[in-house]
């Protein structure tokens, strides 16, 4: 500026003095030195305090006392804890009581090999599991349980599309020759969550009567309820449930399967005859062996994982003091959840034996029911039952796959101990990989037998309970 006496206060200028002007360095900025001095002495603020006394820090003072009322009204008015208690009671199934008729039911309906039916389309397929999930599970007491109970529904999804974007580490495919399709359920944790895939109307029958593992890896939670409860049960969070759901589950119905059909074969044996009605010692001894290693695996998932898990959740959630705390707790509880029981990427092989391992029981189980069977015809008759030589050579054929399975789920991770790393929590506090103990290795599963033979190749459920809790230990975040 070149002041003078011009009514604006600024004087005319003449073409020869802006050439001058223009010839003269420009100074565009103020060195902080000078800047300094000037506020200084104006009592002036540079404008980057300004904005953040006037302007950031305001805004930032009210968005924290926002985020504390959004956290107390989840807590307090929404009841959130109790809602998780809730999805936990139910689709965690750490009350098994409440959803076992559900899981027995569904499965023997559509995903017997039986059940298979062309004219069957998935939506009424989804309505039909539906309805049954209203009719057979027990609804809460109260009202407030209740409406959240009626936010739920369950839905089909495409067990490959859910595994194309994004997934590094592929899927198991399990030996399955009564089930011929892919892998029964995904062990892959690195999904796609930001789509929902759905199957086409017509691709319902393409997974009725295909096996209870693949019916259950199609199967997913919907929890349909409004903001600020839509991000908590984020898309995301849902599909670990689910993946929960089917594993618990599938354990659950395997189990309940072989105490069944034993007690059925047992029903239909008359003990009183004289002559062939005595059962195998070496069949009783693989139902013990199939039976054990079954309650032991769904006691290690409902106590050492839901339980112990949901109650640190607890802690946490009693602390929280922001939104982003709360999601956090919530988080944490589902992801070391899906590591301990074998849901992660550390977990693959475990995993994959696992299900071959329920896949195995229910062969034998259904054994047992076909026997059973036989066994009711010929008591009805009065004759006397007994296992034929082919039958006992079927039972120990499907033996000696169940102890090698066996052998090989202790062994999976200590034979993969240099290549695969479990999160764990170093002293400083940070996270970092950290392998399994050498006391994974052959010290505590034993020696894996040369030649097939009716002996457990992995020990009683000591040495099962003793390689679940050392799994768990290493599996935390």
């Amino acid at each position: 500026q070149v002041k003078g006496d011009g009514e604006d206060g600024i004087a005319d200028v003449d073409d020869e003095d802006w050439l001058k002007l223009a010839d003269r360095p420009r100074q565009t900025q103020v060195s902080p030195e000078v800047d300094g001095q000037w506020a200084q002495e104006s009592g002036a603020l540079a404008l980057e305090v300004a904005m953040d006394r006037c302007l950031l820090q305001p805004i930032q003072t009210r968005v924290n006392a926002m985020d504390r009322l959004l956290t107390r009204h989840l807590l307090r008015d929404l009841k959130l804890l109790p809602k998780l208690r809730q999805m936990t009671r139910y689709w965690l199934m750490s009350e098994s009581r409440l959803l076992e008729p559900f899981v027995l039911e569904v499965l023997d309906r559509y995903a017997d090999p039986g059940a298979a039916d062309a004219g069957v389309t998935l939506p009424s397929l989804e309505g039909s599991v539906n309805a049954l999930f209203d009719a057979v599970v027990p609804h809460p007491e109260t009202s407030e349980e209740d409406t959240f109970f009626q936010t739920w529904s369950l839905y089909f999804a495409s067990p490959k599309a859910a595994n194309t974007n994004g997934s590094t580490n592929g899927s198991s495919h399990l030996p399955s020759p009564t089930y011929p399709y892919p892998s029964p359920m995904h062990t892959s944790s690195s999904h796609s969550y930001g789509q929902s895939y759905r199957l086409s109307p017509s691709a319902a029958p393409s997974f009725l009567g295909v096996g209870p593992l693949k019916f259950l890896d199609a199967l997913r939670i919907r929890v349909d309820v409004a903001s600020p409860l839509s991000e908590v049960f984020t898309e995301t969070c849902l599909l670990q449930y689910s993946r929960l759901f089917q594993l618990l589950s599938a354990v659950q119905f395997a189990l309940h399967g072989s105490k069944e059909s034993w007690r059925q074969l047992m029903g239909s044996v008359d003990r009183r005859a004289k002559t062939g009605a005595r059962i195998p010692t070496a069949v009783a001894a693989l139902r013990h062996n199939v039976l054990l290693f079954l309650t032991t695996l769904q006691r290690y998932l409902l106590v050492d994982v839901i339980a112990t898990e949901f109650f640190h959740m607890e802690s946490r959630l009693s602390e929280v003091q922001s939104l982003e705390d709360l999601l956090r707790a919530h988080r944490q509880f589902l992801e070391v959840c899906e590591a301990k029981a074998f849901l992660g990427m550390a977990g693959e092989a475990a995993l994959s034996t696992i299900l071959a391992l329920v896949q195995q029981a229910l062969r034998i189980q259904r054994v047992f029911s076909v026997e059973a069977a036989q066994a009711e015809k010929l008591k009805a008759a009065g004759r006397a039952f007994r296992f034929s030589a082919a039958r006992v050579s079927e039972l120990q054929g499907l033996e000696v796959t169940f102890e090698d399975l066996r052998w090989k789920l202790a062994t999976s991770v200590a034979a993969n101990q240099n290549t695969t790393n479990l999160t764990t929590t170093d002293e400083g506090g940070g996270q970092g990989p950290s392998p399994l103990p050498m006391t994974m290795t052959t010290a505590t599963v034993g020696h894996r037998p040369d030649s097939a033979c009716s002996v457990a190749t992995v020990g009683g459920a000591d040495e099962l309970e003793q390689w679940l809790s050392t799994w768990s230990q290493h599996c935390s975040l």
